[in-house]
């Protein structure tokens, strides 16, 4: 016997009306999606909208909207296929003081939203820098990536160890390790200017326009905080910028908008006048 097939005794026009006043609720929207054949492109119009889904992360390790999101989202579901831009994000930057960020869990998967466009990630902290770069690459279609103020969790091994020698033993590892593969990106913005320790996840993603393949990026914009280890590290100052030099030669063909700030502590340069750093940044200005 044939399964029976739900049927709508609904008009069209009243189905939009309920999902239009779901609009702001993608739970609701995941089920209107899969409820019944009518309702599936109105809240599919709803969940592909440019404003997007926002995941919020504030109550780790019991986070609803993480869970709801993995539970109604499943592979090769029209909700899943419809969602174009995504908003992680952990505690508000106003609320971040510290090492405070929001673990971001390994549960997470993206790779079955194939028409992801958007992704952004604000205020996490990142447990494994290959299980992150793996998360990124299943993103297959994505074209605009932000990551802002995205730490990375500290191994016991590290901690007596300076930002530059984390930043350079990080670059010098990513050659044998996962490369993050994105082969539509367009956008890329990362702004760390809280200064969180990330520096052996920038020195992976720094590789990206270094690929045998670069994404056509055309819009490169980073935001960097640096914490020198002393008055004399002007190397950690540059560290951060100077890495990125290999994706921005990558991506000369394609790169139209290239924005580049970075933060450091005046305080650690009070005797201005003969600090090197000084002389330092007056020659890169004057080249």
């Amino acid at each position: 016997m044939a399964a029976l097939r739900p049927t709508s005794t609904l008009p069209v026009e009243l189905i939009d009306m309920v999902v239009d006043l779901l609009s702001d609720d993608w739970r609701a929207l995941a089920v209107c999606a899969v409820l019944h054949p009518d309702w599936t492109a109105r809240a599919v119009k709803h969940l592909a909208s440019p404003s997007g889904i926002t995941l919020n992360l504030p109550d780790w390790p019991v986070c609803p909207d993480l869970e709801d999101f993995l539970r109604l989202f499943y592979p090769r579901s029209p909700q899943a296929d419809a969602i174009r831009r995504l908003i992680i994000r952990g505690l508000d930057p106003s609320q971040v003081y510290g090492e405070d960020l929001v673990p971001l869990s390994d549960t997470l998967t993206l790779d079955h939203l194939s028409g992801l466009r958007t992704l952004v990630i604000r205020s996490v902290l990142i447990l494994d820098v290959d299980a992150f770069l793996c998360l990124l690459s299943g993103c297959k279609s994505l074209e605009d990536l932000t990551l802002e103020t995205v730490g990375l969790e500290r191994p016991a091994s590290e901690l007596g160890k300076t930002w530059s020698e984390r930043f350079e033993e990080g670059l010098a590892g990513s050659g044998e390790s996962l490369r993050l593969e994105l082969p539509r990106l367009q956008r890329l913005r990362i702004c760390d200017g809280r200064g969180f320790d990330s520096a052996a996840l920038y020195s992976r993603l720094a590789h990206l326009g270094s690929s045998a393949r670069p994404p056509p990026i055309r819009s490169l914009g980073l935001h960097l905080c640096t914490r020198p280890a002393g008055p004399h590290a002007c190397a950690g100052f540059c560290a951060p910028v100077d890495v990125w030099a290999a994706t921005i030669s990558g991506v000369r063909d394609t790169l139209q908008n290239l924005v580049v700030s970075v933060a450091f502590p005046l305080r650690r340069f009070r005797n201005s006048e003969s600090s090197p750093f000084r002389s330092s940044m007056c020659a890169s200005a004057a080249d």
